[in-house]
């Protein structure tokens, strides 16, 4: 997707990634292919972060909704809790 958004988007388009960035390898990487990819378009990043309540955050990962759109989804709610409680990302996309 990040190359499609570099060589095949017109400047002026504007791209709202959704993504867990922990401090990981793998993430970390993903996060500096994500700002090469931003200054290719010399594009303005906003970076956001997104935080909500644990009980909250337990409703939302098992929906239908969200399999739908091909998010991350729990069928097992204590891998979920385990995932939210140890601090491993605010969103699981």
């Amino acid at each position: 997707m990040l190359l499609t958004m570099e060589d095949r988007s017109p400047p002026e388009l504007n791209f709202v990634l959704t993504n867990v960035i922990n401090d990981e390898p793998g993430d970390v990487a993903v996060f500096k292919r994500i700002l090469r990819m931003v200054a290719a378009r010399s594009a303005t990043f906003v970076p956001v972060v997104l935080d909500c309540a644990t009980d909250e955050h337990l409703k939302r990962i098992p929906t239908p909704e969200r399999a739908a759109r091909f998010k991350w989804t729990a069928s097992d709610v204590e891998v979920a809790c385990e995932y939210v409680i140890n601090g491993q990302g605010a969103d699981l996309e």
